[in-house]
């Protein structure tokens, strides 16, 4: 048998004004005793998907996506992993529908090839996007056919070596948006736009079709590896200011800070270490 957690840790305690960013490997977890842990943690809707994946490695992002999802839900409330219920909206965005456990927990998963991201909040909505900038995309014609006007000039006045990594700030962002409002690509994504100032803030401009406002969001921006870019979308409660904090962890087994700061962010975002 794999080996847990040689000690239960305390409860985590998450705020009005925090956000917890929780980031794993699939390519480290290998042990076969660990991963049948994982399915056994799994409703019988996502046994089933698990199991339609023609190969290991989307299945095992899958595996470790949604158990990392049910492990760090668990440690907010006194509730087994494998007790937790999800529905979806009529875009698929999930959401905890049981057990009631206080104030209501809120979360958001996103992977990439190495990498599985969730990122957990209490009644406010958020959204967490993260990819693998060494993937091979034709990023010049995914920003003429996605981005607005104004990102497109930004990111063809940088030099040419800055662009792939702002080209994947701005599409996490963007991403990370559109997971947050749960309406997947109803949201055009040429009808809002980021800017980066030289101070490494963010700024969001909204079209006013999208019957939003940029002033109730805190975006952020952050490299938990090398070649990893993801980012958060949170819509700020009370007009305050959210913190985040990055964990790293194979659920079940270990969990630890991790020193990653964010790279740029909104001035209602702080943060992005431990």
């Amino acid at each position: 048998m794999a080996a847990h957690l040689e000690s239960k840790p305390p409860p985590l305690l998450l705020g009005d004004g925090e956000a917890h960013l929780w980031f794993a490997d699939p390519e480290e977890i290998g042990d076969p005793a660990l991963l049948s842990q994982y399915v056994d943690l799994l409703s019988e809707e996502e046994r089933a998907q698990y199991q339609r994946y023609r190969f290991e490695k989307d299945r095992r992002l899958h595996l470790v996506s949604h158990a990392l999802a049910r492990v760090a839900l668990s440690r907010y409330a006194p509730v087994r992993p494998e007790e937790w219920t999800f529905a979806h909206n009529a875009h698929g965005k999930p959401r905890v529908a049981g057990p009631r456990v206080g104030r209501a927990l809120r979360f958001n998963l996103a992977h990439t090839r190495g990498m599985v991201m969730c990122g957990v909040v209490r009644e406010a909505e958020i959204g967490v996007d993260v990819e693998d900038m060494e993937r091979k995309s034709d990023t010049q014609g995914i920003a003429r056919r996605f981005f607005s006007a104004p990102e497109r000039s930004a990111l063809e006045a940088l030099p040419e070596g800055e662009r792939r990594d702002r080209f994947f700030s701005l599409w996490t962002l963007k991403e990370a948006y559109v997971k947050a409002r749960g309406m997947g690509l109803s949201i055009p994504l040429n009808q809002f736009a980021f800017h980066f100032g030289e101070d490494g803030a963010v700024a969001a401009a909204f079209d006013e079709r999208l019957g939003d406002s940029a002033d109730g969001w805190g975006f952020g921006v952050l490299s938990p590896s090398p070649e990893r870019r993801a980012a958060i979308a949170v819509r700020i409660l009370n007009q305050g200011v959210v913190r985040v904090h990055v964990r790293r962890t194979v659920p079940l087994i270990r969990e630890e800070a991790l020193p990653c700061r964010l790279l740029c962010r909104s001035e209602r975002l702080a943060g992005g270490g431990v």
